[in-house]
């Protein structure tokens, strides 16, 4: 910390430099899609697993998962394909214009 302290006094005493007086530009899209991914992607596929290893760890012999738990986890394909789908058509869109 005291290399930082040391650093940032040089650069703005000596070169006049101030990092704090850079206009800043909040991006939405990343912000929104990095906590989307978290709380709506993490969680369905942590529910999933998190399901079927209890029930799994519940079952005497072959353990086969239920109509709900099976569309659970279809679901949590989908959402992983959906934002991989979106991540790339994004990137593209933003390369291209």
């Amino acid at each position: 910390a005291a290399r930082e302290a040391l650093r940032f006094v040089t650069l703005m005493s000596v070169h006049g430099y101030n990092a704090l007086d850079y206009k800043i530009n909040l991006d939405w899209y990343s912000t929104v899609l990095f906590f989307v991914t978290f709380a709506v992607l993490g969680g369905v596929v942590l529910a999933y697993l998190l399901t079927v290893a209890w029930q799994s760890g519940q079952t005497k012999g072959v353990y086969t998962p239920s109509a709900a738990i099976t569309r659970l986890g279809n679901l949590s394909i989908g959402l992983l394909v959906l934002w991989v789908v979106q991540f790339f058509a994004i990137g593209f869109y933003v390369w291209a214009r």
